[in-house]
């Protein structure tokens, strides 16, 4: 996988737990900054949710 398409990837990540969690009644409301520090932020603690 190319770095670029990391992000592209972790966006698509993103969604789907954004749908899934819209599934299971959890109204997510997600904000992707530009800076990708934050990016990586919200998704790690997105994903630590999940888990």
């Amino acid at each position: 996988m190319e770095l670029l398409d990391g992000n592209k990837n972790k966006n698509n990540q993103l969604h789907k737990l954004v749908k899934k969690l819209q599934k299971q009644g959890i109204n997510a409301q997600i904000c992707i900054r530009p800076k990708i520090k934050e990016h990586n932020k919200t998704f790690n603690h997105l994903m630590n949710f999940i888990q």
